[in-house]
């Protein structure tokens, strides 16, 4: 009877042991737990130990790496993020530059380094609505910072911008604030208001400017 008893034991506890959650820090530290809570920000578990059965931990997310839970389900975090799955992006778009009123087509290539930081590279030509023989040429490189958690899996998020460049011989700065869509395939579509300011003015908002992109994302190895 004491041996059927001690196999029973042993056996809840192998069968404990495996119902349990397991966390991978990024430093590849191995946590066995059982998770009970998880918002956007951090994570609340407890541990087998009989000296602390009652007491309940909490860890950041930004320190994990993975979870895999005890129903085979794993969470990877901000590795789910669209804009982590697919960091670069390259498209196309038009535009509308309030003063002088032109046209632009554009093009634009950028990186995302984490899910809320990015830098790019803009270039593009246009024709001034007005005097149609003056063709208008653009570049500019800076960075966008995006607003939507990294730990979301949703494609929508805000951003706002800082980039310098050059329009027609005139040095600029731009801050364009926007929105943007990335599909679970890569597409993006993105919508931005941009203010320029030219170096040569002494006024520091020149006129708004708008535009519309559509691209494609993909997916690298990260830098």
């Amino acid at each position: 009877m004491k041996k059927i008893l001690t196999i029973f034991l042993a056996f809840i506890c192998f069968l404990n042991t495996n119902a349990q959650d397991t966390i991978t820090l990024k430093n590849k530290k191995l946590i066995y737990a059982h998770i009970i809570e998880k918002n956007n920000t951090k994570i609340k578990y407890t541990l087998d130990s009989v000296s602390n059965i009652d007491a309940t931990y909490s860890l950041k997310l930004c320190r994990i790496r993975t979870i895999h839970y005890n129903d085979g389900k794993v969470d990877l975090l901000s590795s789910q993020n669209p804009r982590s799955i697919f960091p670069l992006g390259i498209y196309s778009g038009i535009g509308l530059r309030v003063q002088p009123v032109v046209i632009m087509l554009t093009g634009s290539i950028d990186y995302m380094f984490t899910p809320n930081i990015s830098a790019e590279i803009n270039f593009g030509k246009g024709m001034d609505v007005v005097e149609k023989d003056f063709i208008y040429y653009y570049y500019s490189f800076g960075g966008k910072y995006w607003f939507a958690n990294k730990y979301s899996k949703s494609g929508f998020s805000s951003f706002v911008g800082l980039q310098y460049g050059n329009a027609s011989g005139y040095n600029m700065w731009e801050a364009p604030v926007g929105i943007s869509y990335i599909t679970k395939f890569g597409f993006q579509a993105s919508f931005q208001l941009s203010y320029t300011y030219y170096t040569y003015l002494t006024h520091l908002v020149e006129f708004p400017n708008i535009e519309l992109k559509i691209g494609w994302r993909f997916k690298t190895e990260k830098m």
